[in-house]
This record gives structure tokens, sequence and C-alpha cells, in this order.
């Protein structure tokens, strides 16, 4: 396993100088994944960043980075990290789950689950994206569970604010992959 973690670094760190010597959109895509995968977060959202600047039209990056800045709490970042995705039509699946996100993080987890299942239900092109967005609805799902086996008697909603943004960080800690 050390090993493998070795290899792991040693191949991000030559990515990362050949995208030094020349920069390219899907090269730092791939490695804001790389990086957000082994958790280091601020890398990821700094190749992230790099990505959309060098390809505006790369909407996977834009909804990566604002999922990654949600998960730090940082809701605004997140809107403006989503803005990139405003020229996509309103069926388009990152639409559905960048709805889906701030669904979330307002704690509206009804709604969030069902533009998340839109928009798994309509990607048929990046399935290690509908995985980190079906991790995501389960995660809703299991707060969800635990907060009404937790509730009061008296059925008062009296969750945390950003329940789930709380107890996603505090799993997985942030995107994954792709």
């Amino acid at each position: 396993p050390e090993g493998q973690k070795a290899r792991g670094r040693l191949k991000i760190l030559r990515s990362e100088r050949l995208h030094a010597q020349r920069p390219d959109a899907r090269a730092a895509y791939l490695l804001g994944a790389e990086h957000a995968q082994r958790g280091a977060y601020e890398q990821a959202a700094a190749f992230w960043r790099a990505a959309v600047r060098l390809d505006l039209s790369l909407g996977t990056a834009h909804l990566q980075l604002g999922l990654l800045l949600l998960t730090q709490g940082r809701v605004d970042d997140a809107e403006s990290a989503w803005h990139g995705l405003d020229p996509l039509p309103p069926d388009h699946p990152l639409q559905h789950f960048r709805t889906g996100l701030q669904h979330l993080a307002r704690d509206e987890f009804a709604a969030c689950l069902d533009a998340l299942g839109t928009g798994m239900a309509a990607n048929t092109g990046n399935a290690a994206l509908n995985s980190d967005m079906q991790r995501i609805a389960e995660r809703v799902q299991e707060v969800l569970a635990a907060a009404a086996a937790a509730a009061p008697a008296g059925g008062e909603e009296d969750t945390a604010d950003h329940l789930f943004l709380a107890a996603y960080r505090g799993d997985a800690g942030g995107p994954t992959r792709h």
C-alpha cells in the first residue's frame, strides 16, 4: 500500500510538472480530481479553478469545485463556482446536480434527493459523477433517518444548521474523482 501511494504521488508530481509547462484544462481538471481523492482539497480547488480559467465550458470542473466549496461550508463561493454552469440548458444533468446541491445547502432534503435523482437519470455520460451523486443521496438518506430516529416525540423538526454538510464533511470530506 505505501508503495502504491508513493507511485501515485510521483504520478501526480509528474503530471503537475507537465501541466506547469503546458497548461491544459482537462489535465488541470484531472489533477484536481486526483488531489481531491487523496484529501488534498486546497490543491484540488486550485487545479479546478485553473481548469475553468483555461476552459469555461468544462462544466464538471465547475460542479466539482462548487461541491468541494460546499462541503467546506463556503456556500457563497460554491454558488459562484456554479455560475459557470449557467450557459447549460436547464435540463442538463449538471444543472440538476447543481439544483440538488443548492437544495442541500438549504437543508431541503426531499428537493435535493429529487434533483439528484433526476440528474443521475439524465446523466448517461459520466458514471463516476453519478457515483458521487449517489453517495451524496445515500448520505442524505442516512442523515434523514438518523434525524428521524433522534427527533423528539412531538415531531418537532429541530435539525442543526446544515446538518448534512457537517455529517458529510466528517464522513467523506469532499468530492472524489473525475
